[in-house]
């Protein structure tokens, strides 16, 4: 499975800023760092939900290896490298 094939599908959703998808215990887990200033001018209120009801719509569209079980929302922006890319591993292990 290639998490950036899944991540991808998510870049044109303004109420995620950062976003990394893992394997953890045979599962999909989406570590979502919200870009909460959209959301404070768009009106959403309950994020977590905004985002929780987005990734179900597209799993239902997903292959069953590419369906997210779980998600961490993130009140940090997501690690990252000197040159901006997000550090998988830092934000997995935390």
């Amino acid at each position: 499975v290639s998490p950036e094939a899944i991540e991808k599908k998510f870049n044109d959703f303004e109420p995620i800023e950062e976003m990394v998808v893992a394997g953890e215990n045979d599962r999909l887990v989406a570590h979502i760092y919200p870009n909460y200033e959209y959301c404070r001018i768009s009106g959403i209120t309950d994020i977590e939900n905004a985002i929780r009801t987005k990734i179900n719509e597209i799993n239902t569209k997903s292959k069953p290896s590419h369906i997210i079980s779980d998600v961490i929302i993130h009140t940090d922006p997501l690690p990252k490298t000197e040159t901006g890319k997000i550090k998988r591993n830092r934000t997995i292990i935390g």
